[in-house]
């Protein structure tokens, strides 16, 4: 089983996933009532309802996929100095950090 201080890192990761989701719902729908303007723009020059849809889409994900970049890209060196500091201040040793694999990475990333 987990140790107990396993389970409390395992709940705030999920706590700090289920915040993070429900900041990119409020992003999203912010975006869209802020562009409500353009999108009747659109509208107005004869972009189907599927166009639009697309573009907001588009938009949506283009934004996901910069956050996810930048996660990855700041999150791995911090998660490495985090636990190696960690490692330090307990007597286990500096050098523990291992990175997750690529493939691991790229399916976290697009889901």
């Amino acid at each position: 089983g987990l140790s107990p201080l396993r389970g409390v890192v395992l709940g705030l990761i999920a706590v700090l996933a289920l915040i993070g989701l429900i900041e990119l719902l409020t992003a999203i729908g912010g975006t869209v009532r802020e562009s409500e303007r353009d999108l009747l723009a659109l509208k107005a020059i004869g972009l189907s309802p599927r166009q639009i849809t697309g573009i907001t889409v588009a938009a949506a994900g283009y934004t996901a996929l910069a956050a996810v970049l930048l996660a990855t890209a700041l999150g791995l060196p911090l998660a490495h100095w985090l636990i190696d500091a960690q490692g330090a201040s307990s007597g286990i040793g500096a050098g523990i950090a291992r990175s997750p694999s690529s493939a691991f990475l790229a399916l976290l990333g697009t889901a």
